[in-house]
C-alpha cells in the first residue's frame, strides 16, 4: 500500500488494487479480533463446562472435612465454612451459566474479571480450613486437611487449566497459609513440606500457562492459514488490474520525466539569470577558506581591483590589503560580532598600486557540524563617498573656524528650537559652552529682555519659522549672562536654514553686540541738551 505511493500515485487517489489490499487489511484485522474473542469464548466454555466437577468435589470434600472436624470445632464454624466454600463454587457455576453464550467481547473480558475475583474467594476459604485445623485439630485432622487441599488444588487445576490467571488466584491463597505454617515451623520436614507445596503450586501455573499458549497458537494458526488462502484468492482475481496497474504507472512515469526535463530547463534557465545578474552587479561577492584562500568571486572584482575572477583564485585575500593587518581585524570584528559583519570600512590595493576603499557585508561559513569553514560576504567601492566625506568634513571644519574668527555671535537651532551649534562669540556672551548647551532649548541659553520694561521679546526662532523667512527683532534688546551680572545690547537676527528641496531644517541666529554703540549715542544725546559745566538743561532743550 505505502510502495504505491511511492511510485507516484496520489494518496487522495486510491485505484482499485489499492482499495481491495486495504478492504482485506481490514477484513483481516477484523477477522484477528473475531478470532481472539472466540478464543476467550472458548475459554468461558471450557471453565463452565470444568466448574460443574469442581462443584460436586467442593461440595464433598466440604461434607468430609466438616464431619472430620466436627467434634474439635465450633459447629457454627464449620457450617458457615462449608456454605461459603458451596456458595462461592455455585455462584461461578451459575455466572458462567450465564456468560457462555454471550456474543460481546466486552461482556468476556468482564467476566473473566468476575470470575478470577470468585476463584480468589473459594481459594481463601480452603486457605482459612488449615488455620481451622491448626487451632482446633489434631495432629490426624491435620494431616487429612493438608491431603484436601492437595486434592481440591488438582480439582483447580483440572477445571481452570485454561486461565492461568484463575489457577494463580485459586491456588495461592488456599496452599499459602500451610505452606506460610510450615516454613515458619523451620524443621527440615516442615521446610521441606513448605518447599514441596511451593513446587507443586510453580508446576501447575506453569503447566497451565503452556497449556493455554498451546490454545492460542492452534487458533492463530488456523486464523493465518485462513488468511493466506483468501490472500491468493484476492492475488489470481487481480492479476489483471495489476497489469492495468503497471501500465498506468509507465505512463505516469513518462508523464514525471517530462516534468523533470521541464525542471531542468527551468534550472538552467535560473542559472543563467544568476550568471547575468552576478557579471552585472556592481557589487562584489566573494568566498574565501578558513585560511583566507580566495575560492571564488564574482567578475565585478575586475572593476574594482583590475584582476581576472580567476587570478585571484587560490590567492590569499590578505596580500590585497593595503596593510595586511587590516585582515585581521576583520577576523576579530566577525569574532566579537558572533561571527556576522557589516560595514566594516577597509582598504584595498589596485592592480595598478592606487588605494580603494571598500565597505565590507562578511560572515563565517559553517559545516553541517557547525565548524567554520571560510568567510563568505559582498564588498561595496566606497572610495568616492568617502573623498566627499573628507572633503565635506574640511568643508564643515573650515566653517566652524570661520563661525569662531567672526566678531558676531552665531547659534544654530533645529525645527524644535533646541541649540544644535554655537560659535565662540555665543559662548562668551551667554556663559554656556557648546557641549552643555547642544539639545537644550534656545530660550533657555539665549535669554534676552528689553532694556526698559525688562520683559522677554517674542522667540526669534519661532517667529522665523513661522514666517519663513528673515526676522529682526526690534526695540532695545539686552542678553543676560548665565554667571555674571552683564548685559549685553545686542541686535538679533534669525533666518531659517533650507536644504536642498528648499525645504527649512532649522534656524541661524546671528546677533551684534552694539553695547559700546548705544552707550556712545547716550553720551552725545546728553552732552547736546545739558550744559558741559553745570550739567543743567541748557538753553536748547526749553526751546
Amino acid at each position: 500500500m505505502y510502495e504505491d505511493y511511492e511510485n507516484g500515485d496520489h494518496p487522495g487517489q486510491l485505484t482499485e488494487r489499492q482499495k481491495s489490499l486495504a478492504a482485506t487489511e481490514s477484513s483481516t484485522f477484523e477477522r484477528r479480533t473475531m478470532n481472539r474473542w472466540q478464543f476467550r469464548a472458548d475459554q468461558v466454555q471450557m471453565l463452565y463446562q470444568q466448574v460443574q466437577i469442581e462443584l460436586i468435589i467442593s461440595l464433598l470434600f466440604s461434607i468430609i472435612v466438616t464431619s472430620v472436624l466436627w467434634d474439635n470445632a465450633p459447629h457454627a464454624l464449620l457450617i458457615g465454612w462449608a456454605v461459603t466454600v458451596v456458595v462461592s463454587v455455585g455462584v461461578r457455576s451459575l455466572f458462567i451459566s450465564g456468560k457462555s453464550s454471550s456474543d460481546n467481547i466486552d461482556d468476556v473480558d468482564a467476566w473473566g474479571q468476575q470470575y478470577i475475583s470468585g476463584a480468589t474467594v473459594s481459594g481463601m476459604c480452603w486457605g482459612s480450613l488449615w488455620i481451622i485445623s491448626l487451632i482446633y485439630g489434631e495432629l490426624t485432622q491435620q494431616i487429612f486437611v493438608l491431603v484436601v487441599l492437595s486434592g481440591i488444588s488438582l480439582t483447580a487445576f483440572v477445571s481452570m487449566q485454561s486461565s492461568p490467571k484463575a489457577i494463580s488466584a485459586f491456588v495461592i491463597p488456599a496452599l499459602l497459609p500451610a505452606s506460610a505454617w510450615f516454613f515458619y515451623q523451620g524443621t527440615t520436614l516442615s521446610l521441606a513440606l513448605g518447599a514441596v507445596a511451593m513446587i507443586i503450586t510453580a508446576v501447575m501455573l506453569f503447566t497451565s500457562r503452556t497449556m493455554r499458549d498451546i490454545l492460542a497458537k492452534s487458533f492463530s494458526l488456523g486464523s493465518h492459514n485462513t488468511d493466506l488462502i483468501k490472500k491468493l484468492v484476492l492475488t489470481r482475481e487481480s492479476s489483471e488490474e495489476a497489469k492495468k496497474y503497471a501500465e498506468e504507472m509507465n505512463i505516469k512515469l513518462q508523464e514525471q520525466m517530462k516534468v523533470r526535463e521541464q525542471a531542468e530547463e527551468r534550472t538552467r534557465e535560473s542559472e543563467q539569470r544568476m550568471s547575468a545578474i552576478f557579471d552585472s552587479m556592481q557589487d562584489i561577492i566573494y568566498q574565501t577558506d578558513i585560511s583566507g584562500l580566495i575560492q571564488w568571486t564574482t567578475p565585478s572584482i575586475k572593476q574594482l581591483l583590475g584582476y581576472d575572477p580567476h587570478e585571484l583564485v587560490d590567492k590569499n585575500i590578505k596580500h590585497f590589503y593595503v596593510c595586511a593587518s587590516y585582515h585581521d581585524d576583520l577576523i576579530h570584528s566577525l569574532d566579537v560580532n558572533y561571527g556576522r559583519l557589516q560595514h566594516f570600512e577597509t582598504c584595498l590595493q589596485h592592480k595598478d598600486g592606487s588605494q580603494i576603499w571598500i565597505s565590507e557585508n562578511s560572515h563565517y561559513k559553517y559545516d553541517e557540524r557547525g565548524n567554520t569553514i571560510g568567510i563568505e560576504g559582498t564588498i561595496r567601492n566606497i572610495t568616492a563617498l568617502k573623498h566627499a566625506k573628507e572633503a565635506l568634513h574640511q568643508e564643515k571644519e573650515r566653517a566652524q573656524v570661520t563661525l569662531g574668527s567672526i566678531g558676531d555671535g552665531v547659534i544654530t537651532t533645529d525645527l524644535n528650537g533646541d541649540i544644535e551649534y554655537m560659535n565662540t562669540v555665543a559662548e562668551q556672551s551667554t556663559g554656556w559652552k557648546l557641549q552643555d548647551a547642544r539639545g537644550k532649548s534656545m530660550l533657555k541659553i539665549f535669554r534676552l529682555v528689553e532694556e526698559k520694561s525688562l520683559e522677554s521679546p517674542p522667540d526669534p526662532a519661532a517667529l522665523c519659522l513661522e514666517q519663513g523667512k528673515s526676522t529682526m527683532l526690534a526695540g532695545h534688546l539686552l542678553l543676560l549672562h548665565r554667571y555674571r551680572n552683564q548685559r549685553l545690547s545686542v541686535e538679533v537676527n534669525a533666518s531659517p536654514i533650507r536644504d536642498s528641496n528648499a525645504d527649512i531644517t532649522g534656524v541661524v541666529l546671528v546677533f551684534h553686540d552694539v553695547t559700546e554703540l548705544r552707550g556712545l549715542a547716550k553720551k552725545m544725546s546728553y552732552q547736546a541738551t545739558h550744559d558741559s559745566l553745570t550739567g543743567l538743561l541748557n538753553r536748547r532743550e526749553f526751546e
